[in-house]
Protein backbone atom coordinates (compact mmCIF):
# COMPACT_ATOMS: atom_id res chain seq x y z
CA UNK A 1 0.00 0.00 0.00
CA UNK A 2 1.40 3.53 -0.82
CA UNK A 3 -0.09 6.76 1.21
CA UNK A 4 -0.39 9.90 -0.80
CA UNK A 5 -3.16 12.69 -0.50
CA UNK A 6 -2.69 13.20 -3.43
CA UNK A 7 -4.18 10.09 -5.15
CA UNK A 8 -7.51 10.00 -7.16
CA UNK A 9 -9.77 7.28 -8.71
CA UNK A 10 -8.26 7.78 -12.50
CA UNK A 11 -5.08 7.19 -10.54
CA UNK A 12 -2.58 3.76 -10.57
CA UNK A 13 -0.10 3.45 -8.14
CA UNK A 14 3.26 0.51 -9.02
CA UNK A 15 5.64 -0.43 -6.17
CA UNK A 16 8.50 -2.87 -7.25
CA UNK A 17 10.33 -2.70 -4.38
CA UNK A 18 9.54 -4.75 -0.86
CA UNK A 19 6.32 -4.53 1.54
CA UNK A 20 6.33 -4.62 5.27
CA UNK A 21 2.89 -5.16 7.14
CA UNK A 22 1.22 -4.50 3.68
CA UNK A 23 2.94 -0.97 3.21
CA UNK A 24 5.60 0.00 0.61
CA UNK A 25 9.02 -0.27 2.55
CA UNK A 26 12.65 0.46 1.60
CA UNK A 27 14.17 0.76 -1.64
CA UNK A 28 12.60 0.18 -5.11
CA UNK A 29 10.87 2.26 -7.82
CA UNK A 30 7.15 4.12 -7.72
CA UNK A 31 5.70 4.58 -10.99
CA UNK A 32 2.54 6.70 -10.46
CA UNK A 33 -0.27 6.41 -13.34
CA UNK A 34 -2.72 9.68 -14.12
CA UNK A 35 -5.61 8.11 -16.52
CA UNK A 36 -3.33 5.25 -17.74
CA UNK A 37 -0.06 7.68 -18.45
CA UNK A 38 3.08 7.58 -17.05
CA UNK A 39 3.23 10.63 -15.00
CA UNK A 40 5.87 10.15 -11.84
CA UNK A 41 9.03 7.97 -11.14
CA UNK A 42 10.48 8.09 -8.13
CA UNK A 43 13.68 5.44 -7.34
CA UNK A 44 14.27 5.82 -3.87
CA UNK A 45 13.06 4.70 -0.41
CA UNK A 46 9.74 4.24 1.37
CA UNK A 47 8.76 3.74 5.21
CA UNK A 48 5.24 2.54 5.98
CA UNK A 49 4.11 3.66 2.08
CA UNK A 50 5.63 7.20 2.71
CA UNK A 51 8.44 8.31 0.58
CA UNK A 52 11.43 8.40 2.84
CA UNK A 53 12.20 11.82 4.16
CA UNK A 54 15.51 12.16 6.31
Amino acid sequence: MIWSDEYSPKDSLRWSGSCKNGYAFGNGVLRWYQDHKLAVIYTGQMNQGKLWQR
